[in-house]
C-alpha cells in the first residue's frame, strides 16, 4: 500500500514567490505616487485655508502673522513660514513634513502681489502637484 503525499513542490512555491515579487515591484511605485499626491494636496489645502485669513487681515490693514491666521508654525503636514511687508506683498510657505521622498521636504509657496492676487509655485515635480493652473512645479 502506497501513501500519496499531497502538497506543493519547491519549484511551485518558488514560481508563486516570483510572481508575487513581480506584481509587488509594479504596484509599489504606483502606490507611492498616490501617497505623494495625497500628501501634497493635504499640505496645499492647509495653505489655502490660511490664505483667506491673510486676505481678511489685509482688508483691515493688518500685516499677518501665523498666530493671527490661527496656523501653527509646524503642523502634521507643514512647517509654515509667513513673510509680508506693509503693503501686503509677501509669501506664505509650507515645507512638507513626512510623506514619500518625492514630496518630503518639498515646498509650496503662495505669493501675494500688491493687487491681492495669489500665485503658487512648488519644488515638487508637477506630476505630484496636479494641474499647472493650480500650482507650478518643477
Amino acid at each position: 500500500m502506497r501513501h500519496q503525499h499531497s502538497g506543493f513542490t519547491l519549484i511551485e512555491l518558488m514560481i508563486v514567490v516570483a510572481i508575487v515579487s513581480i506584481l509587488a515591484s509594479i504596484a509599489m511605485p504606483l502606490y507611492m505616487g498616490f501617497v505623494a499626491k495625497a500628501k501634497w494636496k493635504s499640505s496645499f489645502s492647509e495653505l489655502s485655508a490660511g490664505k483667506i485669513s491673510i486676505d481678511a487681515l489685509r482688508v483691515i490693514g493688518d500685516s499677518p502673522r501665523l498666530e493671527d491666521i490661527h496656523v501653527p508654525a509646524r503642523s502634521i503636514h507643514c512647517a509654515n513660514a509667513l513673510s509680508f511687508d506693509a503693503l501686503g506683498v509677501g509669501t506664505y510657505e509650507c515645507e512638507i513634513i513626512g510623506g514619500p521622498s518625492m514630496v518630503d521636504t518639498g515646498t509650496i509657496t503662495l505669493t501675494r502681489s500688491i493687487d491681492g492676487d495669489w500665485s503658487c509655485s512648488t519644488t515638487v515635480e508637477q506630476r505630484f502637484a496636479g494641474e499647472a493652473s493650480q500650482c507650478t512645479g518643477r
